[in-house]
């Protein structure tokens, strides 16, 4: 079963790189300021099915190992760039009017709305078998029960745009393997590129942000530096908001908070799904057919997922702050 079923996310993927992408850094060079967000794409005259974009790693580009995690200087590249593509895609959404349904409801659609239930209904049984390994595993299992029955029901409530708030374009996979890293020869970290833009969601920014945080930083610092990383987004976001003369109201660092804490089954949602999945060095069984499928093979590699010293590692840290936050009660 493809987690993606029913979706034209490679059509998506072509409108992103070839209308949004170009029109967002069309956008920051009226106002004189060169922002570069993905690799060049080259329109091919050929089937959709296709897609040509630039290789990045002439220029010193690469993707970091998944299983280390981002440090303090990479994460605060990454926001940084991910406030100018929030910043610019607000703007640019009060240009046009709309993204269209292809990008409003993005993939929590109702034709697959069942493969990711199973998919985060699976995950969460298979912590649910695995937290006697972690840390105060009562202080969990309650609340964790309880949400594997809402955890969908939370899920396609925190996907849906409320008008009243700030919202953004999300990449909605920004993860640490969907970033590229540019290096000068003396190693100095130069800038970023985003990879895989098949399915950006237009909603709340707190999707992006707790989604990259707790997925992607290492984990003595995901946690401990939290707050001061929303602010260094934040800080940067309002910068692009005023340059590009966003008309609307900016959100105030307050009001992010409130989102982050609103929209905080994305906690949950990132910490059994590619939190587990990420933090796994690559087996013969990592395949997307174990991930979903309750064969053996299926039952070995999710138990691997979550038995993982890594994953028991970041979760420790992770789970005691949803809960001293009030991010596991729904």
């Amino acid at each position: 079963m493809e987690l993606t079923e029913g979706t034209d996310c490679f059509k998506n993927e072509h409108v992103v790189y070839q209308e949004i992408i170009t029109a967002f850094e069309k956008l920051y060079g009226n106002v004189g300021k060169e922002v570069r967000f993905a690799a060049k794409y080259y329109k091919l005259p050929i089937n959709k099915s296709y897609m040509l974009l630039e290789d990045l790693s002439p220029h010193n580009f690469k993707i970091v190992s998944r299983s280390e995690c981002l440090d303090m200087k990479q994460a605060k590249m990454v926001l940084k760039k991910l406030a100018e593509w929030h910043a610019v895609s607000a703007v640019h959404k009060e240009n046009i009017g709309s993204y269209g349904e292809e990008f409003v409801v993005g993939t929590y659609n109702d034709k697959l709305r069942k493969q990711i239930s199973i998919f985060f209904e699976g995950m969460t049984k298979y912590m649910l078998r695995c937290l006697h390994l972690y840390e105060n595993p009562e202080d969990y299992k309650e609340k964790i029960e309880k949400l594997l029955d809402c955890c969908i029901d939370e899920l396609w409530k925190a996907t849906k745009v409320d008008d009243s708030e700030f919202n953004v374009l999300n990449h909605c996979d920004l993860w640490s393997n969907n970033v590229m890293f540019q290096y000068a020869d003396d190693g100095q970290l130069l800038d970023i590129c985003f990879v895989d833009l098949g399915n950006p969601k237009y909603g709340s920014p707190a999707q992006d942000l707790i989604y990259f945080i707790l997925s992607s930083l290492q984990a003595d610092i995901k946690i401990k530096q939290f707050d001061h990383l929303i602010q260094y987004y934040h800080e940067h976001l309002v910068e692009n908001l005023e340059l590009l003369k966003y008309t609307k109201a900016k959100p105030t660092l307050r009001e992010l908070h409130m989102l982050l804490h609103k929209y905080r089954i994305w906690g949950h949602c990132t910490t059994v799904g590619v939190l587990a999945i990420s933090l796994l060095e690559s087996t013969e069984l990592s395949t997307l057919d174990k991930l979903m499928g309750d064969c053996d093979d299926g039952d070995k590699f999710k138990l691997m997922m979550f038995t993982n010293k890594r994953y028991i590692q970041h979760v420790n840290i992770i789970l005691p702050w949803l809960l001293n936050r009030g991010a596991l009660d729904f």
